[in-house]
């Protein structure tokens, strides 16, 4: 049977054949993956229904005296002309009586070509107001790309897109909320990005239900703000753990497809470097490189669980979430900070209690400080667990993958961006995992959800040593940097050149950064594939760490 290893995700011992690219070019999806156990994230459905609210006619601002008889649709000069006591006279649009609105339902009720529109008497915004308007020269709906405000039917450009008069999130397309749009009077709310005083990163559900597995899902919109630094896709099977997890395709604003398994080659390289997880959960990080960048607009995005087991399963609990991370400017900033948890399974030489005076972890996390300091990305430690009893003693050495999987469920109870660090004894040179000292749920991890089979890094603690220099240090650093959206500089196996080939490694071997050394020289590198590797961070590579949503 051909079997596709989990090569580019562990740091290997040193001489002994392990953490390799093997795959098979014409199997499929590659090994790597996780189980579900995220909560609901936070944000709004794509293409939410929007609740029907009637017709609701804010209060109008000021007396305008008494009111005429002109009626919906009439010719108007002066709101009080109208005996809705509102005319529509600013922006490009029809002078007629009409009416206040909150959504665009409201004006769908009245028929015709009437859309939810801000309008600026006498082109003052102080007194905007959203009224149901016809433009005389109908313009982009929302959240298409706009340069003014007169381009949308809205009648509002904000942050570069066509806003929706809204009166609440669900009514957003994702990556918008919807609230106060600043110099706008009359209390109008817009679909608009959060504003934003610091690094911030927030999390929109884009599907959550059934899907179709080998199909997935529809085209998922989502808008990236003008700040926006990263974006990750995660696909979730919230059934089981026995599919492929897929973040099947995204299409940027420039319509270009930065993933499409559709095209997907072990042999070629794609824009955002995503493998399918055979474990619950699929991710895509943009950006996985340090040559492609996040292009502010429209992305649209699909995901997929696929099957490859011997029973057929027709239909499944899918959620498709996307994080974005800001930061004022849209700029990477030297200084964001990495927090870490650790978790002691089974150990006796450290624990909780002991971990913050242990001379050997105190003396790995200077170094793995240092390490990171390289490229600006700061360390924190936040907690320190223990397990104990049967857990413990059955995962202190992981025997299996299926050991392997357990253990990353151990952080069901964590929450928050933090990344975990199970700690065991180590792992067995019979457990099937390549000779591992070191195993990163997935390139990239899912972010901020804890309680899966992919939730953490595994590092052992004993095992960590023995190679006339302690590892520990590098052995987790380079496992947080998998986590983090960081592959091997070069892998152990040779590039995949055809689909006869039983083991070699996908995209030539080496990673997607430029400025990384792919020949001797990437020994020195912390990714490079076993633990006789260096210390060094490119520049490049910090790029990427930079802008995981875990470093803020």
């Amino acid at each position: 049977m051909r079997v596709l290893q989990r090569a580019f995700l562990c740091l290997s011992l040193a001489g002994v054949a392990g953490c390799g690219s093997t795959v098979n070019p014409g199997a499929g999806p590659v090994d790597g993956g996780a189980d579900g156990g995220a909560g609901p994230a936070d944000g709004a459905a794509v293409e939410a229904g929007v609740e029907d609210v009637g017709v609701d006619v804010p209060p109008m601002p000021v007396d305008i005296g008494p009111l005429g008889e002109g009626q919906q649709g009439e010719r108007c000069e002066s709101d009080n002309e109208c005996a809705s006591g509102v005319c529509v006279t600013g922006g490009d649009f029809r002078r007629i009586c009409s009416v206040r609105c909150a959504v665009d339902d409201t004006c769908f009720l009245i028929g015709g070509n009437y859309n939810c529109a801000v309008e600026r008497p006498e082109g003052d915004a102080s007194r905007a107001r959203a009224v149901c308007a016809i433009s005389n020269t109908p313009p982009a709906d929302a959240p298409a790309p706009c340069e003014a405000d007169s381009a949308c039917t809205s009648n509002l450009c904000v942050d570069g897109h066509c806003s929706l008069i809204c009166t609440d999130d669900s009514q957003c397309t994702a990556g918008l909320r919807c609230g106060a749009v600043a110099g706008l009077g009359g209390g109008v709310r817009a679909c608009r990005p959060t504003p934003i005083s610091g690094v911030t990163v927030e999390d929109f559900a884009l599907f959550q239900g059934d899907s179709r597995v080998d199909q997935g899902t529809a085209e998922l919109k989502l808008v990236a703000p003008s700040d926006t630094v990263s974006v990750t896709w995660i696909t979730q099977d919230t059934a089981g753990s026995n599919l492929f997890a897929a973040v099947s395709r995204v299409t940027s604003p420039s319509n270009r497809a930065l993933v499409d398994l559709r095209t997907f080659s072990y042999l070629n390289e794609q824009p955002i470097r995503t493998l399918p997880a055979r474990f619950q959960v699929g991710v895509a990080l943009l950006p996985s490189s340090n040559t492609l960048d996040v292009e502010p607009g429209l992305y649209r995005s699909q995901h997929i669980l696929l099957n490859n087991q011997g029973s057929a399963v027709t239909t499944r609990g899918l959620r498709a979430i996307a994080r974005v991370k800001r930061a004022p400017g849209g700029r990477v900033t030297p200084g964001w900070t990495l927090r870490v948890r650790f978790v002691f399974v089974g150990l006796s030489s450290i624990t909780a209690a002991t971990a913050q005076t242990n001379a050997r972890l105190a003396a790995g996390l200077r170094e793995m400080t240092r390490i990171f300091a390289q490229v600006g990305v700061n360390l924190q430690v936040t907690n320190y667990d223990d397990i104990s009893g049967p857990t413990a003693q059955r995962l202190a050495i992981i025997d299996s993958r299926a050991e392997l999987q357990e253990a990353y469920t151990l952080t069901s109870p964590f929450s928050g961006d933090v990344l975990p660090i199970i700690m065991v004894r180590g792992i067995s040179s019979s457990a099937g995992l390549e000779n591992a000292i070191g195993i990163a749920g997935s390139i990239a991890g899912p972010p901020g959800i804890h309680g899966t089979v992919q939730s953490g890094v595994v590092v052992g603690w004993e095992s960590t040593q023995g190679f006339g220099r302690d590892v520990l240090a590098i052995t987790m650093a380079h496992e947080c940097g998998h986590f983090l959206g960081l592959w091997h500089t070069r892998e152990r196996l040779p590039a995949c050149t055809s689909n006869t080939q039983m083991e070699c490694s996908p995209f030539g071997a080496v990673d997607p950064i430029s400025d990384t050394p792919t020949t001797a020289a990437a020994e020195a590198n912390l990714m490079y594939y076993s633990a006789n590797g260096g210390t060094v961070v490119s520049p490049g590579q910090g790029n990427v760490l930079l802008r995981n949503p875990l470093v803020r």
